[in-house]
């Protein structure tokens, strides 16, 4: 019998996410009837946190799939297991737009929330949504950045 440690399921839910992601993007977009998500760089999809970097990494558009620390780990008694909170995360920086900044935000939203209940919950034992978050901000060099993400439990049994 295979164990799904959370190693296995961070490295499935990667696999789903990079597998997945164009589909819900173009899904979107064309709903939209723009492009305003841009196409998915599989190489911008990156396994830990950001905090690693000294600067940001070298993407316009970037993903992030992290467990978030060790105090947010808790045994599980009905299970006989552990929890572990997962974040899926994008990262955009762009030129400066007013009539684009909160869009994209909220697009990448739905793009995580899509993968999440379409590929992710059903799939995977003892998952449950704990929240989102939006939040943009802009420099002095007329650049825009947003970050959405969404966060999740997960349980796992040994």
């Amino acid at each position: 019998m295979t164990i799904r440690d959370i190693e296995t399921i961070m490295d499935d839910i990667k696999q789903v996410i990079t597998g997945s992601i164009q589909s819900v993007i173009t899904s979107i977009n064309t709903e939209k009837g723009d492009t305003l998500i841009p196409t998915f760089d599989p190489d911008s999809y990156l396994m830990h946190d950001i905090s690693h970097y000294s600067i940001l990494p070298p993407y316009s558009v970037f993903h992030l799939q992290t467990i978030h620390n060790a105090t947010d780990i808790k045994p599980n008694e009905e299970t006989n297991g552990l929890e572990y909170r997962i974040e899926l995360a994008s990262f955009i920086s762009q030129q400066l737009n007013a009539d684009n900044d909160y869009r994209i935000g909220l697009r990448y939203q739905r793009v995580l929330y899509e993968l999440y209940s379409q590929y992710i919950a059903p799939h995977t034992r003892g998952t449950e949504l704990l929240g989102n978050t939006i939040t943009s901000l802009a420099d002095d060099r007329n650049k825009a950045y947003t970050f959405s993400s969404l966060t999740f439990k997960v349980s796992v049994i040994y």
